[in-house]
C-alpha cells in the first residue's frame, strides 16, 4: 500500500520516527528514521502493510516518548471506473524515448522515436481490460498498453518521464489522466481528470514531472 503520512506540527525535542501498523500489532516497523521534516512535508510510504487501517509514529528521541495513532483514510475504490494514462506524440514527429515512473514505480515506457501519432497508455488495472472509446488523438493501434496495480494510486502522486533514450529532436505531445467506466472487460465513457502538455528540454537525462 502507498500512503500519504502528514503531521501538521512536531515538537523540537522529537524524532526520528519510527512508522508501525496495527496489522501485526504495532510490533514491526515498516518505515524507520522519518525525520520531522519529511513528516511535515508529507511522507510518502510504499510499505505500508496491507490492511493498515491505523499507523502509529513513534519517536525515537529519548527526551521524547511519545507516539501517536494515526487513522488511515485510504483512497476511494471505486469498482467501475478504471483510471488511464495516455502518452500520444500528437505532432507525429521523432521525440525521446521515456520510461513512465508513478510514485517511483515504473508502470510503463513509451518508445517516440518513430514520426508518427503513437504512443503508449498505462492502465490501472491488474486484469486484462480492452479501451473501447480512447479519448486520445492517436490512434490506438499505434498506442502500446501497460497495465499496472491501482493501488499504486495515492492522494499525493508524483508522475515522472525518465529520458531513456536521446533521439535528437524537440519533446512535445500530450499526457491524459482519464477515468473510465468499466463495462465488462471494456472500457468506455472517459472522463478526463487532468491533462499536460509536455514540453521537456532534451539532453540525456531530461525528466519531466507531474504532480496530480
Amino acid at each position: 500500500m502507498a500512503i500519504l503520512i502528514q503531521a501538521s506540527n512536531v515538537g523540537s525535542d522529537a524524532g526520528p520516527f519510527n512508522l508501525f501498523s496495527q496489522v501485526n500489532g504495532f510490533t514491526e516497523a515498516f518505515e524507520t528514521d522519518i525525520t520531522s521534516t519529511q513528516l511535515l512535508l508529507g511522507f510518502v510510504s510504499y510499505n505500508v502493510p496491507a490492511g493498515t487501517t491505523v499507523i502509529r509514529i513513534i519517536s525515537n528521541n529519548p527526551q521524547c516518548g511519545n507516539f501517536e495513532d494515526i487513522d488511515v483514510n485510504l483512497p476511494p475504490v471505486c469498482p467501475n471506473q478504471t483510471i488511464v494514462l495516455s502518452i500520444c506524440n500528437t505532432s507525429a514527429t521523432i521525440q525521446d524515448n521515456f520510461d513512465i515512473v508513478l510514485n517511483g514505480v515504473t508502470i510503463g515506457s513509451v518508445d517516440l522515436s518513430a514520426a508518427s501519432q503513437s504512443g503508449s497508455v498505462m492502465i490501472a488495472s491488474t486484469t486484462p481490460q480492452i479501451i473501447t472509446q480512447p479519448d486520445f488523438a492517436c490512434p490506438l493501434s499505434n498506442m502500446q498498453v501497460f497495465f499496472f496495480d491501482p493501488d499504486l494510486i495515492s492522494y499525493r502522486n508524483t508522475l515522472e518521464m525518465v529520458n531513456t533514450q536521446n533521439n535528437g529532436n524537440g519533446n512535445f505531445g500530450n499526457l491524459f489522466i482519464s477515468n473510465y467506466d468499466v463495462v465488462g472487460n471494456q472500457l468506455e465513457l472517459p472522463c478526463e481528470l487532468s491533462s499536460f502538455i509536455t514540453n521537456l528540454i532534451i539532453n540525456k537525462n531530461s525528466q519531466g514531472r507531474y504532480s496530480p
